[in-house]
């Protein structure tokens, strides 16, 4: 057991999210609920216009100059074939990649106006042919997880 285990198994740990500080925005992203899908179109209008909405982002929103991918990267010497790690945009633009990749962001007053505002958040897919067996992924024809990047050929990431 980890010396921090006790305190928060017996509900005295302390968490970021019980510190409250004065005017600060409570955020949280839409992520993809599929695991391949296009995105079709994304309508953030109606969570832009919701009373204590501060932003609403959504991939069309970062300019792909200004706003560089996320940098995934493995400590040096740490593995022993090299790692190809697929490019990873702060927002997903034209397709999702994965369940759980970030879609949009909303940044509000209230975490509860927060959830609100995702519930009004509009995303159209295409869903893609997804891979979901490692070993199905390997094989000759399989759909790639990252066709975009030909790093990933035969989606093998080592």
């Amino acid at each position: 057991m980890r010396r921090e285990d006790a305190r928060f198994l017996t509900g005295a740990g302390a968490y970021t999210a019980d510190r409250a500080v004065p005017g600060a925005l409570a955020c949280v992203f839409l992520r993809a609920d599929r695991p391949h899908a296009r995105i079709v179109s994304v309508d953030a209008s109606a969570a832009r216009a919701l009373p204590g909405v501060v932003l609403v982002l959504t991939g069309a929103d970062l300019d792909p100059a200004a706003f560089e991918e996320m940098l995934v990267t493995c400590p040096e010497g740490e593995v022993a074939t090299p790692l190809r790690v697929p490019h990873r945009p702060i927002l997903a633009r034209e397709r999702v990649s994965y369940v759980g990749e970030a879609v949009a962001l909303v940044a509000a007053e209230s975490a509860s106006i927060t959830q609100d505002a995702l519930e009004q958040i509009l995303v159209e897919y295409e869903d893609l042919p997804a891979v979901t067996d490692p070993l199905a992924a390997l094989a000759a024809g399989a759909p790639a997880v990252h066709p975009q990047d030909p790093r990933l050929a035969g989606n093998l990431a080592f």
